[in-house]
């Protein structure tokens, strides 16, 4: 009992260390996946608005590469020189790089494509509106407090892209159940897009809320962050890549 333990421990540990080693390439192979799929059905989408959430994977996919540069720019490592340039300022770490061009370019994005969607003239003025708001708010609290980013995200802008995410997929859902579309909603892209965003923002907006409890010297939370980001983002790319093969594009 005691060696079978011991042994269990041990592939626990090769586990873990293998996910926190490999973390990037894991998200980066899944995104990469999603974006080949995406090309490949270019074809059945380039009349409908899908066609702009097939660029958005390219978008999504350059942004998590770029946000790797943090690998190569360290004292000791390839780039070293470049550490020595950046060094003590807000690109030494790529919190930045997320804050601007996924937390508040994604909900921006979804916005334009809910947009296109939806056919509710209330709904869409509302979608414009709110997009408007989350921009200006998001730029504002960006500007002021620049000074977070060295050491993390910013939160309330988070917590403000999860609020216009759940505005945006709760609104498609209502114009669903009021649509003929409902009787084939699992051959409809937007309905995939929707479930994948909507449990990646629920399950990943809570843990920064958490992080500030904790450091990265806690090896079990890091593990637990890094398990959710991994689970949050294999799972929403994994139901774009159903939806992007199965759905009909006269339903999108």
């Amino acid at each position: 009992m005691v060696c079978h333990h011991k042994q269990h421990t041990h592939n626990s540990i090769f586990l873990k260390d293998f996910i926190l080693k490999n973390y990037s390439f894991l998200i980066l192979s899944i995104e990469l996946l999603a974006c080949v799929v995406g090309f490949l059905s270019f074809r059945k989408y380039k009349d409908t608005p899908v066609k702009y959430f097939i660029y958005f994977l390219a978008y999504a996919l350059l942004i998590e590469t770029l946000g790797n540069y943090t690998v190569w720019i360290t004292k000791d490592g390839v780039l070293c020189w470049l550490f020595f340039l950046v060094e003590d300022t807000l690109f030494v770490k790529n919190y930045w790089l997320f804050q601007v061009f996924w937390i508040i370019g994604s909900p921006l994005f979804f916005s334009f494509y809910y947009y296109q969607i939806i056919k509710n003239k209330t709904l869409k003025t509302s979608i414009k509106y709110v997009a408007i708001s989350f921009a200006v708010v998001s730029i504002v609290l960006v500007s002021v407090n620049y000074h977070v980013l060295y050491s993390g995200f910013y939160t309330p802008i988070t917590l403000l892209g999860l609020l216009t995410i759940l505005f945006l997929v709760f609104s498609y859902f209502i114009e669903l159940t009021n649509s003929n579309t409902i009787l084939v909603f699992y051959r409809t892209m937007t309905f995939y897009i929707s479930c994948g965003i909507l449990v990646f923002w629920l399950l990943t907006t809570p843990l920064e809320f958490y992080e500030k409890y904790f450091n990265a010297y806690d090896y079990s939370f890091v593990f637990f962050k890094f398990m959710v980001f991994l689970f949050s983002i294999v799972f929403m790319y994994l139901i774009f890549i159903i939806g992007l093969l199965v759905s009909n594009p006269k339903n999108s």
